[in-house]
């Protein structure tokens, strides 16, 4: 509220009326914010390739100014270095890593510090090997945040699937994504989890990999077992991360 704006307030109100817009307005900006996320999958590739050590995507749409990207990849399993990148040079922190014998998955959120023309390509790279990579792009119509201390990952083999819980304070939104082998399909819990949002496979039979990104609505804060949960329909080895999407300050 400018100051101007509130001099007036406060010449046709009073200091009490000020004080009670002023919280009116800001927790109206918060519902907002709460109920405005839009999650959508824009963007989403799979590939077989050797040597295979980077996969990119061009989005589908504009990505609008300061809207938050959250970029999920499936891919080997060679130990290294990963991160996420894009032909606008906006900043990318890897939130979450899982990497076993069977699989690798990482998240990567970023910020379009400018609207992002369609066409865009986001870019993960990794430790190069032979087979099949997918990656998945995600646009949250707000800003948010997130680092390694707002995420859980967990892995395993065959129908039952769990992140890991998180133990969470403050306000934020759950973003979750399951990665698997073979030909199965994961299944989120439902509720909490909605399924709403786009698989990404590549490959085929034993070596197709998939990626199932989900999301919740607004939490509140406290701590619980909060995790992403579900099954495969049928055998595969999986990874699975749920991250907190933070609301700015």
């Amino acid at each position: 509220m400018s100051r101007t704006r509130m001099h007036r307030a406060a010449r046709a109100f009073g200091l009490v009326g000020l004080i009670v817009g002023v919280v009116t307005a800001g927790l109206a900006t918060q519902a907002s914010a709460i109920t405005t996320p839009n999650p959508h999958v824009v963007g989403g590739f799979g590939q077989s390739v050797n040597p295979n050590k980077s996969i990119s995507v061009a989005v589908n749409e504009d990505i609008g100014f300061h809207h938050t990207l959250v970029v999920s990849v499936a891919t080997g399993t060679f130990a290294g270095e990963v991160r996420c990148t894009d032909d606008d040079h906006n900043h990318y922190d890897v939130v979450a890593d899982r990497n076993t014998g069977n699989g690798r998955l990482f998240v990567c959120v970023g910020r379009a510090d400018d609207p992002m023309d369609s066409g865009t390509h986001v870019t993960a790279t990794y430790p190069g090997f032979s087979g099949v990579s997918a990656i998945s792009v995600v646009e949250f119509d707000i800003p948010l945040e997130a680092d390694l201390d707002d995420a859980s990952t967990g892995f395993g083999s065959n129908p039952p699937v769990n992140s890991g819980p998180l133990c969470l304070f403050g306000q934020y939104l759950l973003f979750g994504v399951a990665a698997n082998t073979n030909v199965s399909t994961f299944v989120a819990d439902t509720p909490p989890w909605l399924d709403l949002l786009p698989t990404q496979s590549g490959g085929g039979g034993a070596s197709k990999r998939t990626l199932t990104p989900e999301w919740q609505d607004f939490q509140p804060g406290g701590c619980s077992n909060k995790a992403l949960t579900g099954h495969l329909t049928g055998s595969g080895f999986w990874q699975a991360a749920i991250v907190a999407l933070h609301f700015e300050a």
